[in-house]
């Protein structure tokens, strides 16, 4: 479950989405990482988004090597100060922000690109958990057709490897939409456990619920 922020700074724009999702982001990497760790696993996140024009690396690099690590307080309102310019990149071209988003997501271990709305991970179970990169901004004819495709692109997967038995998922669209998860072939499974949200969606405010597709269904729904 997500931490509160106890404080925010003056003056700071806390009414955005970007903003709100960067207090969360922030205050979570407090909370769950060591003071000389803390900035480091900012940085880690902000790689790709670097590599944006828009962007002076070394600026929030030097505002960021200034934030105070051991007040929670005054490192979340620092590091919301630092990356100022990335959040109005967000707020003023989502598009461009979204897509620099998604290749930063494809980039990480383990995570392999289906198209430019599903990824997959395999388990250690032998299973494949299927997800969804962020897709704000592109149209919802668009994202069931990339939906679609990319449950008919892990059939074939699955097909290739017979030890694959079921393909999982867990997101705060399969709460708020069951029914378009079961027309899909799912079976939804309601709210993941209390552990599995603290450590895998502590920056999540919504319900999050948990559905899979076994493999039977998947191949002959997607083959």
């Amino acid at each position: 479950m997500e931490n509160p922020i106890e404080q925010k700074g003056e003056g700071l724009d806390t009414e955005t989405e970007s903003h709100k999702k960067a207090y969360r982001k922030a205050s979570t990497i407090f909370d769950e990482y060591d003071e000389s760790e803390r900035i480091p696993k900012i940085l880690e996140g902000l790689t790709l988004l670097f590599k944006s024009p828009r962007i002076d690396e070394d600026q929030i690099r030097d505002k960021l090597n200034y934030v105070t690590a051991s007040d929670k307080p005054s490192f979340v309102e620092g590091v919301i100060n630092a990356i100022q310019p990335m959040l109005d990149w967000a707020e003023n071209y989502p598009e461009e922000y979204e897509q620099m988003q998604r290749e930063n997501i494809f980039s990480e271990d383990r995570h392999i690109k289906v198209n430019d709305l599903v990824y997959y991970m395999e388990t250690s179970d032998g299973n494949l958990h299927m997800h969804i990169a962020p897709n704000e901004h592109t149209s919802i004819g668009q994202k069931m057709k990339l939906l679609r495709e990319g449950l008919q692109e892990l059939a074939t997967v699955v097909k290739q490897n017979p030890e694959i038995k079921e393909v999982a998922a867990a997101s705060w669209i399969i709460a708020a939409s069951p029914k378009l998860l079961k027309q899909l072939g799912f079976k939804v499974h309601g709210a993941i456990p209390e552990e599995a949200r603290k450590k895998h969606f502590a920056e999540e405010t919504r319900e999050v619920h948990h559905a899979s597709i076994s493999r039977s269904t998947l191949l002959e729904k997607y083959l």
